[in-house]
């Protein structure tokens, strides 16, 4: 919020004109505190709003105070559906020459690929599930995803981890 003067805002960088004296477009930045106080110039903080989650409410202010409509119920299930739906299928598709590879040729996937591809399904059914018995806005925000880590990913953060861990060794051999 802004520097006020009573119920006057003070224009932060831009000059102004307070009891006949004037004050350059630098002065509220530049002047010590007890300059301002002396004049009777008080800083007036933001206040603080708490708003819901904006993916399932709609949020104003109104006189000060938040006021959190819940969105609609029936659009929010068909966009978690359909998210739980989308996240799955970008999942899968990374992998799926793998499952064709299999069916057409014969060559086996290995188990942590299948039980990778197992666990997407499994959570993408189980999105779809808390999704359809959700009885309002509050219990689909309460779902929470939690989408498996693929082989590839799992193999680069240990790799990533390990890096870290030797980095923080030498440090810490080292004295830093």
């Amino acid at each position: 919020m802004p520097y006020k003067h009573g119920d006057r805002t003070l224009p932060l960088d831009a000059g102004f004109k307070l009891n006949g004296e004037q004050f350059p477009s630098n002065w509220l930045r530049l002047a010590p505190k007890d300059a301002k106080t002396e004049r009777g110039i008080v800083w007036e903080a933001d206040p603080t709003y708490t708003f819901k989650d904006k993916r399932f409410y709609n949020n104003r202010i109104v006189d000060g105070a938040v006021i959190s409509t819940p969105k609609d119920l029936d659009g929010l299930k068909e966009k978690m559906l359909s998210d739980a739906k989308r996240t799955a299928h970008n999942l899968l598709s990374g992998s799926d020459w793998m499952a064709i590879r299999e069916a057409e040729a014969d060559v086996a996937t290995s188990q942590d690929w299948l039980d990778y591809r197992t666990a997407v399904r499994a959570e993408s059914n189980r999105q779809e599930e808390q999704v359809l018995q959700a009885g309002g806005v509050d219990a689909l925000a309460a779902i929470v995803r939690n989408w498996p880590e693929s082989p590839d990913d799992k193999v680069r953060r240990e790799k990533r981890e390990a890096e870290i861990a030797a980095a923080n060794e030498l440090e810490n051999e080292s004295g830093g």
